[in-house]
């Protein structure tokens, strides 16, 4: 009997490679960004956390300004050293195209329209950018380990927060700004009157959901194993604690597409792009006869009214929209919907951008589904579910940097480096 060699592991094409410190550059910068948002959330916490969030929040200047500008300048210095040393690829260089285009032509069309002249949102396009080129500069293995302690802290981090403001009323995270969620609990039983919402270590409620969503996909797929469960435990508690319904969907949807085979599917991409943009597109179609419905409470009901709002204002459908500011005023002064507001603030460019992302992001996706234990797969559907709120927003009140959008793009450009790495 003839002993024959195992057959070797399927490779991905050679590409071009990234000197080593770079990937502390990248994951310095997404941290970076990332506190930018922790800062906004240490300014509610009160002393002696205050001291610390005094440079976001200056008197006379819009909310947020001085660390968006942080992170725009230090942000140029990323890209800098992203084009000069990165090795970038083909693939993410497309990636940080589309990224520039979505978040851009927002701030292009404020000044075309010329109703306002926020300096914030030259920021949050500079910045945008520059999170694609960290993200790019992330090894996937150094990617993993990165998420895996963001997961602790915004997981069982937001969990001891909570308890800590029960126990002592410090730091405040727990909000008691409704009584829906009582009303939710006592359809399966639970009668315990008007509950506080958790925001944990993050702006708010939603903010705990989409980002414990990510994580949570990212963890389960590309490292499981013991401590991995722990951590998603306190990323499950957060999310259920928060009551973000966007959160606990797009834990569902993303754990769901992340069983997809895609290796076995014949043409994977279209099947998995019409996937996506069925979740995307799906309950913004149906709006109108969803609010009718008996699956609808106060809320959901003003959310599908604000999306017809949106929908049928034909300035939103102009080249360049409206323009960062409200479609109307009889209700938010954002769209509450990715696709929507990136048509409504930045026109048709804005949309064709996120758009194109959307694309790109599903093919690495697919193309690296075999590498990373399908785990940008989970995130891209992940991503698809928290489209139903916006996690890039234009406004006069609210200019920051989404932790979900931060994860996603670091995700998405990490992992497409896989595609051309060399063997």
């Amino acid at each position: 009997m003839i002993d024959t060699p195992p057959t070797p592991a399927p490779t991905l094409p050679a590409g071009p490679t990234t000197h080593g410190w770079l990937r502390y550059v990248g994951v310095g910068y997404v941290l970076l960004a990332l506190f930018v948002t922790f800062n906004l959330v240490l300014v509610a916490w009160g002393p002696p956390a205050r001291g610390v969030a005094s440079w976001t929040r200056v008197e006379g200047v819009l909310p947020g300004t001085g660390g968006l500008e942080v992170l725009a300048w230090v942000g140029l210095v990323v890209i800098a050293l992203g084009v000069v040393w990165g090795g970038i690829t083909r693939h993410q260089w497309a990636l940080i195209a589309a990224v520039g285009t979505w978040i851009g032509a927002a701030a292009v069309s404020m000044v075309l329209h010329g109703a306002m002249r926020d300096v914030r949102f030259w920021y949050v396009a500079a910045a945008s950018v520059a999170v694609a080129v960290a993200g790019a500069l992330i090894p996937f293995e150094a990617l993993k380990r990165l998420m895996l302690g963001l997961g602790w802290f915004f997981g069982w981090g937001s969990v001891l927060a909570g308890l800590s403001d029960l126990a002592f009323g410090w730091p405040t995270v727990l909000i008691e700004d409704s009584p829906r969620y009582g009303r939710w609990l006592s359809m399966v039983g639970l009668s315990v009157g008007e509950v506080a919402s958790l925001n944990g270590v993050t702006p708010g409620r939603v903010y705990v959901g989409l980002t414990c969503a990510i994580l949570l996909v990212f963890a389960v797929r590309a490292a499981p194993g013991r401590w991995t469960w722990i951590m998603t435990a306190g990323l499950v508690v957060a999310t259920l604690w928060s009551f973000s319904r966007t959160g606990m969907v797009a834990i569902v949807v993303g754990l769901l597409a992340a069983l997809i085979p895609v290796q076995r599917v014949r043409n994977a991409f279209g099947w998995v792009l019409a996937g996506l943009l069925v979740v995307i597109l799906l309950p913004l179609a149906l709006s109108a006869w969803l609010a009718t419905t008996p699956i609808t409470d106060g809320t959901t009901v003003w959310r599908f009214a604000l999306w017809q709002d949106y929908l049928s204002n034909p300035q939103v459908w102009m080249p360049f929209g409206v323009g960062p500011k409200p479609s109307s005023l009889d209700y938010a002064d954002h769209a509450h919907q990715q696709f929507l507001e990136a048509l409504a603030v930045g026109g048709w460019v804005g949309l064709a951008g996120v758009v194109a992302f959307v694309v790109l992001a599903a093919r690495v996706a697919v193309r690296v589904a075999g590498v990373d234990n399908r785990a940008t797969l989970g995130v891209v559907f992940v991503m698809g579910a928290i489209f139903q709120v916006d996690v890039v927003t234009f406004s006069a009140t609210y200019a920051v940097l989404n932790n979900a959008f931060i994860l996603i793009v670091a995700v998405v450009l990490s992992a497409a480096g896989l595609v051309d790495r060399r063997t």
